[in-house]
């Protein structure tokens, strides 16, 4: 029903004592912005050349990323060995101590958790009015492709987009929403988290002498698409752009707004992710054809697990039973089976996985149609026709 994913990491003990010294530069605007500049190269340093091989591990470069923001736990001590204020950046030396045991557990868990994991940027063709309202949001789509690829992760391509979005506004109608429209989108393209762009506002002013100034803003929304759950709403600004070609400075200022908001969005997710190094990964399971007090039934014994945590919420929602707020620290696969078996225990029999997308798990009574299966048919096969 579904694989199990090997992931090859390459783990190699220094010492002992399961530490490694790091000697590193780190810069930023001031002293303390340097020092932590040069932690996050440190713990950086480790992670690269003594835990996980970049050759060996999908989605090394987010891994990486996730776990630079994490220095604390990492690093055990640190001695500043040179520092040098310059008049615009301060640049520090040090010699920073790693502890490699906590690093080597959370670039595993990472490394099983988003080894699969894509990002979709998303808008919705629906609110464009015009044809310059096309270009413009098309633009900023691609731009946002491109910050994407350039940092190293994974993106659902164009070609994709442009086969789905019709299929999405078929299955929910011209009047959805557009975060609505988003989510069911990143869902057909199996996309675990997705940016939306909303709002583009390009402001111009005129120079004198043939010149325009303009400026960029743009709204965009982080979403992980598999619980639900909204990372937050960030403004992307660019800073003013000055020239004679009206569509070349639209395109400028949009690059500047794309690149500040991409920024945004990326340190958000970042963020949530080095959360799951404490909590274990976020998860939502759906229960087609059970009652609900089978489901509390259900809910307790899954508790009792202390590879589950979290909240784990329980409602009744539109045709099945949702169970949110939970979390699960091992891999992804191996949640099936868990609850299968538990689901057993407590007398809910003919219980089946229909559908696992990504931390998303979806289980049936045998007889009972998963929506979310089928419409997931239905894109493949959307796919298939183009």
């Amino acid at each position: 029903m579904f694989k199990k994913i090997n992931i090859c990491i390459l783990f190699l003990f220094i010492n002992l004592f399961g530490q490694e010294t790091v000697e590193v530069k780190g810069v930023g605007l001031d002293r303390n912005s340097a020092i932590q500049n040069g932690l996050r190269e440190a713990v950086a340093q480790a992670l690269g050349t003594k835990i996980i091989s970049e050759a060996q591990v999908q989605n090394f470069k987010l891994i990486k990323d996730v776990i630079q923001t994490r220095t604390q736990g990492y690093v055990q001590s640190y001695e500043i060995i040179e520092e040098t204020p310059f008049p615009d950046r301060y640049e520090v030396r040090l010699r920073a101590i790693v502890s490699l045991s906590p690093l080597e557990m959370d670039a595993k868990s990472l490394a099983q958790w988003l080894g699969g994991l894509r990002f979709m940027v998303v808008y919705d063709p629906r609110k464009l009015r015009t044809h310059e309202d096309t270009i413009l949001y098309e633009y900023a789509y691609e731009r946002m492709n491109e910050y994407l690829a350039r940092q190293g992760y994974r993106y659902v391509e164009r070609e994709v987009f442009d086969r789905l979005k019709d299929e999405a506004i078929k299955l929910l109608g011209k009047d959805t929403s557009a975060i609505d429209y988003a989510m069911k989108l990143a869902f057909l393209a199996d996309a675990e988290f997705f940016i939306n762009i909303s709002n583009i506002v390009i402001n111009q002013k005129e120079k004198g002498l043939g010149t325009t100034a303009m400026k960029a803003t743009i709204d965009t929304k982080s979403f992980d698409n598999c619980t639900a759950e909204g990372l937050g709403t960030v403004v992307g600004e660019g800073d003013w752009v000055l020239g004679t070609d009206i569509i070349e400075l639209k395109r400028k200022a949009i690059d500047g707004a794309i690149y500040n908001a991409g920024e945004k969005n990326i340190s958000l997710i970042l963020k949530y992710l080095g959360e799951w190094c404490n909590n274990g990964a976020p998860f939502e399971l759906r229960f087609y054809g059970i009652k609900y007090k089978e489901g509390r039934k259900l809910k307790e014994k899954i508790l009792s697990d202390p590879d589950f945590g979290g909240q784990l919420e329980i409602v009744s929602a539109g045709g099945y039973i949702k169970m949110g707020g939970i979390t699960f620290k091992k891999l992804p696969y191996e949640l099936p089976d868990r609850i299968l078996d538990y689901a057993e225990s407590v007398g809910i029999s003919n219980l089946d996985l229909k559908l696992l997308y990504g931390r998303q798990a979806s289980f049936a009574i045998e007889g009972v149609r998963v929506q979310e299966a089928e419409e997931k048919e239905r894109a493949l096969e959307a796919i298939r026709r183009k």
